[in-house]
């Protein structure tokens, strides 16, 4: 893409130049190799960026351009605390992805951030770029949920699997926002387990279905 493009001439082409230059202008060949060694390093961490951003952009289809926005920019460093969309932090057994994608829905590309700061940054960098909206979830204000110990029963039901966070693979650092999101949804093998959870939960919990 032009950004990934913008991006690579920059580092890149920087580094080069700097190279060259320094070549020109230092006489000794002791500082001129001291010079170059540094500027060498300098231009594999670009390239390594570099590569780290065009594999960023390969695997970002299917998300909504203000995700992919702020994605960019916390691989370009141009924002700080950006820990990745939900989707991508989550880690799902096979045979529940539907489950957990009907529980999440569009939660699936809320942006998990490290704080309230990084998501008010990132919330600005949209605003001038224009580049749409976005939802936050800051790890040092989301509220963890789930069950009380009454309904901590209910996930051994008959049908039904658990509760949706004790069935799937997460960040570590990302527990607050996974829990927040899935501390309170009930996985059930088919729709009379659910209804019947549902039920003895008093309605206060969400159930979905493989």
């Amino acid at each position: 893409s032009s950004t990934i493009k913008e991006i690579s001439e920059n580092w890149l082409g920087k580094a080069t130049i700097s190279m060259q230059t320094e070549g020109r202008s230092r006489g000794q060949s002791e500082s001129y190799n001291q010079n170059t060694q540094r500027l060498g390093r300098e231009l594999d961490a670009a390239r390594q960026r570099l590569s780290v951003l065009r594999e960023l952009e390969k695997n970002m289809d299917g998300y909504q351009n203000s995700v992919k926005v702020v994605m960019r920019a916390a691989g370009a460093r141009r924002l700080r605390g950006i820990i990745g969309p939900v989707s991508a932090i989550l880690k799902v057994e096979p045979g529940c992805e539907v489950a957990v994608e009907t529980a999440l829905g569009g939660a699936l590309q809320n942006i998990v951030v490290e704080n309230e700061a990084a998501a008010k940054a990132a919330i600005a960098l949209l605003r001038n770029d224009n580049a749409g909206r976005a939802t936050f979830l800051p790890l040092d204000t989301v509220q963890r949920r789930g069950p009380n110990r009454e309904e901590e029963a209910l996930a051994k039901l008959p049908g039904i699997l658990g509760y949706a966070v004790d069935l799937i693979g997460f960040k570590s650092e990302a527990e607050n926002a996974v829990r927040f999101l899935l501390g309170r949804v009930l996985i059930a093998e088919n729709i009379d387990a659910a209804l019947a959870a549902a039920k003895a939960g008093r309605y206060r919990l969400r159930v979905v279905t493989l």
